[in-house]
């Protein structure tokens, strides 16, 4: 059976489905270097976010003064600046997460499990309500799937938590999905340099 990224691809491309981002958490993520996400982000990219909000909040800073001062219509002009610059970075933010969702399948699953990104019917109209779309993977017929399940909704509850995402790794190595406990180790790295590297090592010596 397909899994739920091939899935997802083919949905897409059919106009069956569509990518949801997660715009604040798009716009937060793509500025930061110390989180999962960042390993998929170039640093020039970074570098042109933080740009972005840096200049937001420069824009925000200044309405604030003009209008303490009494120059109200240069701090609706700062404001409205602001929200400008806003728009622009969420805007080129959620496109980056969907194509690198679209494009990069342990980015997706990544995405997913997060809630950064959420897979919905395409809208079919103005104003008209999208619901989810959930794929039939058949995990129930794999091996450590309740293991599994209960260690993501673990590391949904604490995303920085090291050692619920290294016990992750250690249950895809279990159900001998190795190339995911490798992405998990490599995630782990920048929590966790000691558990990412036993993580590693496990995964190595049972593939083998």
């Amino acid at each position: 059976m397909e899994d739920r990224f091939t899935q997802a691809q083919r949905a897409i491309a059919q106009e069956r489905a569509a990518l949801e981002v997660d715009r604040f958490a798009a716009r937060r993520l793509v500025t930061r270097a110390d989180t999962a996400a960042s390993a998929y982000i170039r640093p020039g990219s970074r570098y042109v976010f933080r740009g972005l909000a840096a200049a937001y909040l420069a824009c925000l800073a200044a309405g604030i003064v003009l209008l303490v001062s009494g120059r109200f219509m240069y701090a609706a002009l700062a404001f409205l600046s602001g929200l400008v610059l806003q728009q622009v970075w969420g805007g080129l933010a959620v496109e980056l997460f969907r194509l690198i969702a679209s494009r990069d399948r342990a980015f997706f699953g990544l995405a997913l499990r997060e809630g950064w990104i959420t897979l919905i019917e395409p809208p079919v109209g103005p104003g008209r309500r999208t619901r989810p779309i959930e794929f039939d993977t058949d995990t129930a017929s794999e091996p450590y799937a309740a293991e599994i399940n209960a260690a993501r909704t673990a590391l949904a509850e604490r995303p920085d938590d090291a050692q619920a995402r290294f016990n992750l790794g250690v249950t895809y190595v279990l159900a001998g999905d190795f190339a995911q406990a490798l992405e998990e180790a490599r995630i782990l790295s920048m929590l966790d340099a000691r558990l990412a590297t036993k993580l590693q090592q496990l995964a190595r010596l049972l593939s083998s």
